[in-house]
């Protein structure tokens, strides 16, 4: 362990539960979902922990050995312009795709994305990419164009594209609008997709046919622009970011505030009452838990009860947050952490929650997973607003909030996208998919395993990804990535030691 890594370690702040709640708490993951149907049926997974259902599959020990399996036929937009990212603040380009994760429900993959379509003012140059935000010469301040909001579904088991569904009612704006982040998930037969101008789209997942439409807080705010004339009605910053969740035939998204409808009809059911902005903005990520047979979501320290919206309890300054029984973890800002957040335990009930434990850190850090009874981190390094982390991952207890493990670095993961968090399948940790790594999971022996990209390049036959996650199922890993030669596609990799 490095220096930090050991101060960390020794930090650790273990709190005495209060008499609030029952002393015998559970933490085995719990779901509402059928994972043998739906392995991943959402950005972070069947238990909202970010970790796959187990097989007692033996993974390979290296990226290297993942053997390809499929790539798309049709091609994705990429989530970056040509090149990748721009030193400059413009983000955004007409040949931008958005940051999407693909989720594995009934043997099939499904993604929504976008492509430019209608209005086309402008393009974007070589020279325009250079200019700085503030000249006025910037094609970025004048104007923003239409799109095409597209949700694809491919066969899980070779590739094939199924359907795909197109909508005419997107808009990709100037700045910092690159469409939907984390946007889609499955329940129940359909597929919930969140479109770009803010409305949800609800799909049946085997033919592709609608169903509903739902329109979200941002859509009033978007059309109410662009009927005026509004040069830039998606706004300058994000303002669909942000993946759908589902339970108790309920579907909800967070954008700023948070909205549900009925899973079946599309009626709007209740929305944030008090409409104040959730604490992270728009970048916010709307997470599910089940306690005693009823459903809940969670965003930036906030819980609602899903069928009525009746909100439960907030924790001040908490980010998003995973799940394992009745434990949430999640960043956390506190006066004393100066220097960035601290990662927080909390046992909690739908009345009440208590602080179990804190484990300090540096700069900023993206929501962890929870896989066998650990939490695995990314903290980073240096002070808040650093741009990259590059701190350890550390293997947490959950229970005790003991660091049972810690590396002495991390891939790097960009703080900015809030989307970039680690997952966990069999044994084995993923970092994030921007670039691909793997550690061994087992506290005994933490590490990252070689040849998977670690600091430096994506491993042999992964392409670079600006996606921001990645979906596993029996031993298949489903990634959105892109090369010039392909464009932008989903890439399936066989990951099992052992093939029959």
């Amino acid at each position: 362990m490095n220096a930090m890594t050991r101060r960390m370690t020794k930090a650790v702040l273990v709190v005495v539960m209060a008499a609030g709640l029952c002393p015998v708490a559970d933490a085995e993951p719990r779901t509402h979902y059928d994972v043998d149907k739906a392995p991943w049926p959402c950005w972070r997974g069947p238990y909202g922990s970010g970790s796959a259902p187990s097989t007692g599959l033996e993974l390979v020990d290296d990226l290297n050995k993942a053997r390809p399996a499929w790539k798309s036929g049709d091609v994705i937009p990429p989530s970056s312009p040509p090149g990748g990212r721009q030193k400059s603040s413009i983000r955004t380009a007409f040949w931008s795709g958005g940051y999407t994760t693909p989720i594995v429900a009934e043997g099939r993959v499904f993604l929504v994305t976008w492509r430019p379509a209608g209005r086309k003012d402008w393009f974007y140059t070589e020279e325009d990419l250079k200019l700085s935000p503030r000249d006025n010469r910037n094609p970025a301040g004048k104007r923003s164009f239409g799109s095409d909001d597209l949700v694809l579904c491919l066969d899980a088991g070779t590739g094939k594209t199924l359907w795909k569904r197109v909508a005419g009612h997107g808009l990709l704006a100037k700045g910092y609008k690159q469409g939907v982040h984390q946007g889609i998930c499955y329940y129940d037969g359909k597929v919930y997709a969140m479109g770009t101008s803010g409305l949800l789209y609800a799909l049946d997942a085997a033919t592709g046919e609608p169903v509903w439409e739902g329109r979200t807080s941002v859509f009033g705010l978007v059309e109410k622009r662009r009927k005026s004339g509004h040069s830039n009605p998606g706004g300058n910053r994000p303002v669909i970011d942000g993946s759908p969740a589902a339970i108790d035939g309920v579907v909800a998204i967070s954008q700023g505030t948070v909205t549900a409808f009925d899973a079946k009809t599309g009626k709007q059911i209740w929305a944030d009452a008090d409409k104040k902005s959730l604490r992270t903005g728009s970048r916010t990520m709307l997470n599910f838990w089940q306690h005693q047979g009823r459903g809940y979501f969670y965003a930036a320290g906030r819980l609602w009860e899903a069928k009525t919206g009746r909100l439960c309890w907030e924790i001040q300054g908490a980010w998003d947050g995973v799940f394992s029984g009745d434990f949430l973890v999640a960043p956390l800002k506190t006066d004393e952490a100066k220097d960035g957040l601290v990662m927080a335990c909390y046992r909690i009930t739908p009345e009440a929650y208590e602080l179990v434990w804190e484990v300090p850190g540096m700069g900023r850090l993206p929501p962890p997973t929870i896989h066998d009874g650990c939490v695995y981190a990314m903290f980073g390094e240096g002070a808040a607003g650093a741009k990259y982390n590059r701190g350890p991952t550390l293997c947490i207890d959950l229970l005790s909030g003991e660091v049972l493990a810690a590396t002495e670095t991390s891939v790097r993961a960009h703080v900015y996208t809030w989307g970039y968090v680690p997952m966990a399948a069999d044994g084995r940790v993923f970092p994030n998919m921007n670039r691909p790594a793997m550690l061994n999971a087992d506290p005994k022996d933490l590490r990252y395993f070689n040849g998977t990209g670690h600091g430096g390049e994506n491993p042999a036959e992964f392409p670079p990804s600006e996606a921001t996650g990645a979906a596993y199922a029996g031993g298949f890993l489903y990634v959105r990535g892109e090369t010039k030669e392909d464009g932008g596609r989903i890439y399936c990799y066989d990951l099992r030691a052992k093939t029959e």
